[in-house]
């Protein structure tokens, strides 16, 4: 069921499997609010607004879940869902197919703490557009901010973006691209501080 609200500062509301996502003003994730979402899962999701190299993108909501599965399925507004006997490589082709027309939230990408795609997850997803298609750009200047900062040791890539992992915080200091996957980060697993997708 999707319930579409009529405030210009509210989101849609996606009621998938169980998988409720309340309405969120537009404005920036609080620091409280990341900390209790932190508390109901190791899988989180965060929204993020476009941004430039000259604009930081600001992240409008942040929510956690269980499981990678739910965190997949709400950031795709239910269109992939992990079965229980599906494997990753099945959801990522789902991803890959579908990611460029959630065009209310297209998934730019997954990072992780282990490697090889495992451990706990970060889903970052864009907030309007369809993705990096046509020069629209996303960062994430502050990993910080939501417990990520030196977490990151793998990578996945959607929405035609290329994701550029630093070392420092701001976009700065040694880098590592993505585009499609990269299952270790070799030297600068751990080191990472910033992303940005283009």
């Amino acid at each position: 069921m999707r319930i579409r609200l009529t405030a210009l500062s509210m989101v849609s509301v996606v009621v998938a499997a169980g998988v409720l996502a309340a309405p969120v003003a537009a404005q920036a994730a609080s620091t409280s609010t990341i900390a209790q979402e932190q508390a109901r899962g190791s899988h989180c999701v965060a929204a993020l607004s476009e941004g430039s190299a000259a604009k930081r993108s600001v992240v409008k909501d942040y929510r956690c879940f269980a499981t990678l599965a739910n965190a997949v399925m709400f950031a795709s507004g239910g269109a992939v869902r992990m079965g229980p006997r599906s494997s990753f490589a099945t959801t990522d082709t789902a991803l890959r197919h579908r990611s460029s027309s959630l065009a209310s939230s297209p998934v730019l990408g997954i990072e992780y703490n282990a490697s090889g795609f495992g451990g706990t997850s970060l889903t970052l997803t864009g907030s309007g557009g369809t993705g990096c298609y046509g020069g629209t750009e996303y960062s994430f200047s502050n990993l910080g901010t939501y417990g990520w900062n030196d977490k990151i040791e793998s990578a996945r890539t959607y929405s035609n973006c290329v994701g550029v992992h630093y070392k420092n915080t701001g976009l700065s200091g040694t880098s590592t691209s993505v585009y499609g996957s990269k299952s270790d980060f070799g030297s600068l697993s751990n080191e990472i501080s910033s992303i940005r997708f283009f």
